[in-house]
């Protein structure tokens, strides 16, 4: 995997207006947050440093389980 400076990214994402989350994917199709819009925390009601700590063990970590198995097939299948 290319290691690059998120800090271009940032800029841009934080121009935006609207509920942005900045992923990173790693070679195995994982992914998870480095960074949120102060928009996307006050919509989630929290704050950037916990939405990224939940998320840091893999999305399936803040879905709901009565959704995870679906969520999980379209992981898979790309949708």
């Amino acid at each position: 995997m290319l290691d690059f400076n998120t800090g271009f990214y940032e800029k841009i994402f934080k121009s935006l207006d609207n509920n942005a989350v900045l992923m990173r994917l790693e070679a195995d199709g994982t992914y998870y947050p480095i960074w949120c819009s102060k928009q996307f925390t006050e919509m989630m009601e929290g704050t950037a440093e916990d939405f990224i700590r939940l998320e840091s063990g893999g999305t399936m970590n803040t879905i709901h389980p009565d959704d995870q198995e679906k969520a999980a097939f379209f992981q898979r299948s790309d949708g």
